[in-house]
């Protein structure tokens, strides 16, 4: 439930805003991501039983389902599926509450290249990852780098009591260096592009986690450790948007 939660919360995020503040909305929303690792490393440390602080952490999640009645569908999503009126309504509705005058005949068929059919729109299905040559090249490709940077974030993250220090105050930096790197993401990749961000930035954490071998315990091996969590940290914020972007919308 979790997992469907952070990816739909990420889709719908992107979704509804412009290319132009897709990067900051798709990034923006993992510093909550940070905030709530961070804030973990305290509750932990006054719940010292894992049974309890399992349930104190997971209860409020449903309360997530109270969200359901308010939070509009993705319009990209619905257009693709020509549910041009449910489109419409949430669109006119967001503009009514930013006082934005939106342009004639924005939501006529001609817009959107196609005349009006009765036929229903072909429901993309995981197939379509692996449909074509390039679009399964792709597929691979990102499938290969969610693994790396799923295997490298958890395990720096929950190897953080081996740096040799109070395990409480490792985990709250562990969350802490997530903040810089977010917020160094979001300018770099428009300057910069997605491809050289995302080598860059996974090198560096590949590098990092590397030369800990080497660090002694202490404050040598905690630096050289955080700067490989600033990387693939990064890394995984930039994978967010280059798999969303890499896809339309249906296949999303």
């Amino acid at each position: 439930m979790y997992t469907k939660l952070r990816f739909f919360g990420f889709s719908e995020g992107t979704e509804l805003v412009g290319p132009s503040r897709r990067t900051f909305a798709g990034i923006a929303i993992e510093f909550f991501w940070a905030f709530g690792y961070m804030f973990l490393a305290a509750i932990a440390y006054f719940i010292r039983k894992w049974k309890t602080l399992a349930l104190v952490i997971s209860l409020p999640g449903f309360l997530s389902i109270a969200l359901y009645p308010v939070i509009p569908e993705s319009v990209r999503w619905l257009l693709s599926q020509k549910k041009v009126e449910e489109a419409a309504e949430i669109i006119n509705k967001a503009a009514k509450v930013n006082k934005v005058k939106l342009p004639d005949g924005i939501f006529d068929e001609k817009n959107f290249g196609k005349e009006p059919t009765s036929e229903s729109p072909k429901r993309a299905t995981a197939i379509d990852l692996f449909r074509t040559p390039k679009m399964r090249l792709k597929t691979i490709n990102l499938l290969f780098n969610w693994f790396v940077n799923s295997m490298v974030y958890y395990g720096l993250s929950l190897s953080t009591s081996n740096l040799g220090v109070d395990d409480y105050i490792a985990f709250l930096l562990s969350g802490a260096i997530e903040i810089p790197a977010y917020a160094l993401s979001i300018f770099t990749i428009d300057y910069w592009g997605r491809r050289w961000n995302l080598c860059g930035t996974l090198v560096l954490g590949g590098v990092a986690c590397l030369l800990t071998i080497l660090m002694p315990l202490g404050a040598w091996r905690i630096t050289v450790a955080m700067i490989g969590k600033f990387g693939i940290t990064a890394s995984f914020g930039i994978v967010y948007i280059y798999s969303a972007e890499i896809y339309p919308t249906p296949v999303r």
